[in-house]
């Protein structure tokens, strides 16, 4: 397998050149990170063939990016010891005028996502790495169907769970997140995996699918809009993954706020019973839901000027338990909640977990279920 490690923050680049990838051969794996600290760590931790850098970095996600990061993330390549250094570099970049003069060892090629001039060149060097390494099928990486979630949290309650519910599915399909990942990452790495178009081995002229687990909050909607804006509808990328949103569907114990008038997102934590927001509420570990009357179903039924806020949502019949949900977790707390659940016996871990039993089972049905009777 040949690895490949591309850094670069922009979801239409990425997919441009995974297709690129692709065309040249399957026996390419290409891990995609989108700053300074994700490509630092990751270049830690794994030695790469081949390094396709966008010069135009932030440090880390969310943060501006600039020519000079890029730049910086060479120079500590070739400078501490504990950076595996890839065996090729291609810088690929927008900004061919600010980026001359980079290395005098790797080559500088512009992108521009209407010619092919850079496609040439990574296939050609593609192509040499493939013929002198001898990769050969033996050496392929055993792909399976996967599931990309928001965060380590997640990932970790949704492992707890198929122990709980149903343990054989886990030698069937691969968990991934990472450290601070958030829903832009699980929308990085679907786009990456549908352009990629994993060959299911299993089941003869299908492909290998992976599900975009997101939360039903508003990051949640803009990264379901990426994915559909650059994936397009009956496309062969498309055919690959499907977006998962935590929901009602789920979490039936929540159904009841939308009736009495709020319409409450549903993430991982909303998941649990009301009796886990009880403790947490105890350890101190939840926080105020700033601009709450973003939830009202109804906002125009509220009299800002003769009720409060609190006022209201207790006139809408929620009793002092109920309105924890109305408070979100604070940040540095979730890693402790998650704790305390993977801490609980196998009979208090199943009722605390009975949510994502269905999901499970949603999950397990789509990614497998083509695979039955092989």
């Amino acid at each position: 397998m040949l690895n490949v490690l591309l850094v670069d923050d922009s979801n239409d680049k990425i997919a441009n050149v995974i297709k690129t990838i692709r065309l040249v051969s399957e026996k390419i794996k290409v891990q995609v990170v989108v700053d300074f600290i994700s490509a630092q760590s990751s270049l830690i931790q794994t030695k790469y063939d081949l390094l396709i850098l966008d010069l135009n970095l932030p440090v880390r996600q969310g943060e501006i990016a600039r020519i000079e990061i890029g730049k910086n993330l060479l120079n500590e390549i070739n400078r501490k010891q504990n950076i595996n250094s890839p065996n090729y570099i291609i810088s690929l970049t927008q900004y061919i005028e600010e980026s001359q003069n980079i290395s005098d060892i790797w080559i500088t090629l512009h992108y521009t996502a209407d010619q092919d001039a850079w496609k040439q060149t990574i296939t050609n060097l593609i192509k040499h790495i493939l013929k002198s390494k001898n990769y050969n099928d033996s050496n392929l990486e055993l792909l399976k169907p996967t599931i990309f979630f928001e965060g380590k949290t997640d990932e970790r309650i949704f492992l707890e769970a198929i122990n709980i519910y149903k343990p054989q599915l886990l030698d069937q399909i691969t968990l991934k997140s990472d450290t601070g990942a958030g829903a832009n990452w699980v929308a990085r790495q679907t786009i990456a995996w549908a352009h990629a178009l994993h060959k299911d081995k299993k089941q003869e002229n299908s492909y290998l699918k992976a599900i975009a687990l997101l939360d039903n909050d508003g990051s949640g909607k803009i990264a379901q809009d990426e994915i559909n804006r650059v994936i397009k509808i009956e496309s062969a990328e498309s055919n690959t993954f499907k977006i998962f949103k935590l929901s009602t569907k789920y979490a039936r114990h929540i159904i009841s706020y939308k009736q009495k008038g709020i319409d409450l997102q549903v993430c991982l934590e909303e998941m649990f019973p009301i009796e886990y927001w009880k403790i947490a509420n105890k350890n101190n570990w939840l926080t105020a839901n700033i601009n709450i009357d973003r939830f009202l179903t109804d906002p125009k039924k509220w009299n800002k000027m003769e009720t409060s806020l609190k006022e209201y949502i207790s006139s809408l019949g929620f009793n002092n338990d109920e309105m924890l949900y109305l408070n979100s977790f604070k940040n540095e707390y979730k890693g402790a909640f998650v704790d305390l659940i993977c801490k609980l016996d196998n009979q208090e871990k199943a009722t605390a977990l009975h949510c994502f039993k269905e999901l499970i089972n949603d999950c397990e049905n789509y990614l497998l279920n083509s695979r039955k009777g092989n």
